[in-house]
């Protein structure tokens, strides 16, 4: 008789926990792990290699603290690790962000690797009042910090150098995440202090209301901020140019030698670069953040208290799928 997927789970529990002292715990979090793979997922697997991924899962969070990503990958071996794959086995344990998993199956195909399996369960870290790790459908969260566990099979990697380079990329597309969801609320008000600047020096001027309503629209969740950076305008023997302001970055822009826009070094710039109260530009760099393809600048001008032009506020980051589909004239 074919088991079901909740006989299978049922099993695997009982696999990770024999002579387990804190086995309802340990229960509860394999059951917890594996309800989010798909049946047909979990129909084609042994209870006992099912029991061994949650539990090896559970052991690198317990590495984990917040603010930190732990990346492994693995060939688990039955004679080895107690549990196998035929595939290798990629685990992260992170905190809980937006674009965790769109970015990390970016990464893994950037490496060449077909996906086989994906699994993204999501718990409550309840360590610091000397629980563990608790299913949020089951426990109440009171508050404690939620724990992202990504698990991907993907094609198997015997080569110890592709397995150190993927895992090195791989913590840092997750540090990249993490750095643009953490600074994202900070980076769309840069973008509409900006507006307002712009508004309080030619918000009279019929010819530049477009300028800024788009701005606002962007705003308007129509732009996933990655980075932002100020740039200041410099004139020496009659050349004029744009310096990046190192202590300005958010995002992907925080460090200072990030090489994100094409005004991340010093820029020749002429009048028509300056006569743009907003301009529009893609980067010369592709997004690892979210979805693929060349990151969309917006630059903004920044005025003094005298009105005249004093540098420029860009930000990289993707416009939303919407704003590909709409008209110019809409």
């Amino acid at each position: 008789m074919r088991q079901t997927a909740e006989d299978l789970i049922e099993a695997a529990a009982a696999c990770a926990t024999r002579e387990a002292a804190d086995a309802e715990d340990i229960a509860a979090f394999v059951v917890g792990y594996l309800r989010h793979l798909d049946r047909s997922d979990l129909a084609v697997r042994h209870d006992v290699d099912l029991a061994g991924v949650a539990l090896e899962h559970r052991r690198l969070a317990e590495r984990w603290q917040p603010g930190e990503t732990v990346v492994s990958v693995l060939n688990p071996r039955a004679h080895v690790d107690g549990w196998e794959s035929p595939h290798s086995v990629v685990m992260i344990v992170t905190d809980d962000v937006p674009f965790l998993v769109s970015s990390v199956t970016m990464a893994l195909a950037r490496h060449g690797l077909g996906i086989h399996l994906v699994a993204h369960p999501v718990f409550r870290d309840h360590r610091s009042i000397g629980g563990g790790f608790a299913d949020p459908v089951v426990v109440e969260g009171n508050g404690k910090a939620s724990v992202s566990l990504m698990m991907v099979e993907v094609d198997r990697l015997a080569d110890e150098t592709a397995i150190a380079a993927l895992t090195a990329d791989l913590s840092s597309v997750v540090g990249d995440v993490r750095t643009a969801v953490e600074d994202w609320q900070v980076m769309r008000e840069a973008m509409v202090e900006a507006t307002e600047a712009l508004t309080g020096v030619h918000g009279e001027d019929p010819r530049h209301r477009e300028a800024m309503e788009f701005l606002r629209w962007l705003t308007d969740d129509h732009f996933t901020f990655l980075g932002v950076r100020d740039h200041e305008l410099l004139t020496e023997n009659g050349r004029r140019w744009l310096r990046p302001l190192d202590d300005t970055g958010l995002g992907l822009l925080r460090d200072p030698a990030a090489p994100l826009d094409v005004l991340s070094t010093d820029r020749a710039v002429d009048e028509e670069d300056l006569a743009a109260l907003v301009s529009v530009t893609k980067s010369s760099h592709r997004s690892r953040v979210h979805r693929a393809g060349f990151m969309d600048q917006v630059a903004i001008a920044r005025f003094g208290s005298d009105g005249a032009v004093i540098g420029q506020r860009r930000f990289v980051g993707l416009f939303s799928s919407e704003a590909y589909r709409r008209s110019v004239v809409d």
